[in-house]
């Protein structure tokens, strides 16, 4: 299962420190490359299509986002479009969590 994850949840998790140091630790080790031409759009937001693009190119299985517009979008093509909250849920009825009976809710995702 291949799971891309918005950097929307990454960084809206995390203390503004933590998330500019992990934001830097990325940079670092990773390298730029142009979004390729695609006929995928998120119509609402045509700022988060290179979100969508990504993911479908990478060939996931699960999108992870907070963003009201990719959600929206559930299903896409091969690709389901999950909050982070549902993210959990899932991890957690699949019994993926090192705490495997407790039910998460994420408040504010």
């Amino acid at each position: 299962m291949k799971i891309f994850f918005d950097t929307n949840v990454y960084v809206a998790h995390f203390s503004p420190r933590f998330a500019s140091r992990s934001r830097r630790h990325v940079l670092r080790r990773s390298q730029l490359i142009g979004i390729p031409s695609s006929r995928h759009r998120v119509p609402k937001d045509i700022k988060d299509s290179p979100i969508l693009v990504a993911a479908l190119t990478a060939g996931v299985d699960y999108l992870v986002t907070n963003d009201r517009h990719l959600l929206s979008l559930d299903p896409y093509e091969d690709v389901r479009i999950i909050s982070m909250s549902d993210y959990y849920d899932f991890l957690a009825n699949e019994g993926m969590l090192p705490w495997r009976n407790i039910r998460i809710g994420i408040s504010g995702c």
